[in-house]
């Protein structure tokens, strides 16, 4: 576990000039193999030095009456990436008071402004992208990488922000150098993978 620094008044992982850094946030409730396994990929194809999952108080397109609490949620993602090396869990969405990936982005670029940032999301995230808050303004400020199980495979490559998008989008064997382009910017990587979603192992639970 990477130790972290201030950032003002909250508390963030370290980044340093030059340093490849992926965010991989979402309510993770509960975290599963899937998770694992966006991980995993984003470090193989994206070529990064570090991943910080950003586990956020709450999901404003998500019903919160189902949310286990943010400390629950982060003791099981930390769980689930033990033993990973680079691989940071954080609350940091929660210590800035932000319900939203632009605020968050924002600071992180802005205080970071030396590091390279991708933001990392599930296919599933990409065909509802166009409903996040500005989300044309995140789009503007980092690279996306768009880790894609078989079932959103044509949906989310057809949504309003892949559209828009499209122009943008890197060929999949040029992933590697997503970091290193001035964004707007995207990849989808095709990373098929069979898993209990996190829905299905809350029931379960």
């Amino acid at each position: 576990m990477q130790t972290e620094v201030s950032l003002g008044t909250h508390v963030v992982p370290p980044a340093f000039p030059g340093m490849r850094v992926g965010l991989f946030g979402g309510s993770f409730n509960p975290p599963h193999l899937g998770h694992l396994h966006v991980v995993l990929e984003s470090f193989k194809r994206l070529r990064l030095d570090q991943l910080w999952i950003l586990v956020v108080p709450c999901n404003p397109l998500k019903d919160a009456d189902v949310l286990l609490s943010l400390q629950e949620r982060i003791d099981a993602v930390r769980d689930l990436v033990e033993g990973y090396q680079n691989v940071v869990v954080s609350g940091l969405e929660a210590q800035l008071g932000s319900s939203y990936t632009v605020d968050t982005v924002r600071k992180l670029v802005n205080r970071y402004s030396a590091t390279k940032f991708a933001l990392i999301m599930g296919g599933d995230n990409l065909k509802n992208f166009h409903l996040w808050r500005s989300w044309w303004t995140i789009s503007q400020m980092v690279p996306l990488a768009i880790v894609d199980r078989i079932e959103t495979k044509l949906s989310g490559v057809s949504g309003p922000a892949a559209t828009k998008l499209s122009k943008y989008r890197l060929p999949e064997h040029s992933a590697d150098r997503l970091l290193d382009c001035i964004p707007p910017a995207w990849v989808l990587l095709h990373a098929p993978y069979k898993a209990l979603a996190s829905v299905d192992l809350r029931n379960h639970r």
